[in-house]
């Protein structure tokens, strides 16, 4: 053999295991693509899910939009629109109660409790007749009538009683008074 040929057999052997080295290397590079592209994979997978459960939440949306509209719907007409339909109702029974008194009645006082769904109120009448029993005729007329045309139900009803004075106005006849309520319409 020849220095030459020592020479090259003792190069090839060092070359190979380079070349050995190199080949396992870029075998590892490789299966570490593989996994870092399998794990991207399955990302993407987890994230379309994710998309598709996302899609159904939008869809669900005007639902809970629809909702929320109802609530402050039913908030602004139970809540805050309450003081107005109170008073929108105690002007309604008032204008619907002095409406109805005829001439020998004479309305004293009227007080209105409000209330969540209704209205109580208590009615003072006077009754302009010489007997107590002509008042009470004249009273009972108006309250059958009270009762019949204007949706209203009487509770209770007290008198006769003599005059009383009121403040600055004396009473002409027998005073009666009257409880009853009147259904709030929403």
């Amino acid at each position: 053999m020849k220095v030459r040929d020592v020479k090259r057999e003792a190069l090839t052997g060092p070359r190979r295991l380079r070349h050995g080295v190199f080949m396992a290397f870029l075998l590892i590079l490789a299966s570490v693509s593989l996994l870092l592209h399998m794990a991207r994979t399955g990302r993407q997978e987890k994230m379309q899910a994710a998309k598709t459960r996302y899609a159904a939440l939008d869809r669900a949306y005007p639902i809970d939009r629809v909702k929320a509209q109802r609530s402050r719907f039913y908030q602004r007409l139970y809540y805050l629109g309450h003081p107005s339909k109170i008073s929108y109702a105690a002007a309604d029974l008032v204008r619907r109660l002095c409406g109805t008194v005829d001439e020998p009645l004479q309305v004293l006082d009227l007080n209105v409790i409000p209330g969540w769904q209704k209205l109580d109120f208590e009615l003072t009448l006077a009754a302009a007749a010489g007997t107590e029993s002509a008042a009470r005729a004249v009273f009972m007329d108006f309250y059958r009538s009270m009762a019949n045309r204007l949706d209203i139900s009487p509770v209770a009803f007290s008198g006769p009683m003599k005059p009383a004075r009121t403040p600055g106005r004396v009473a002409a006849g027998f005073v009666f008074t009257v409880s009853g309520q009147m259904e709030l319409e929403w």
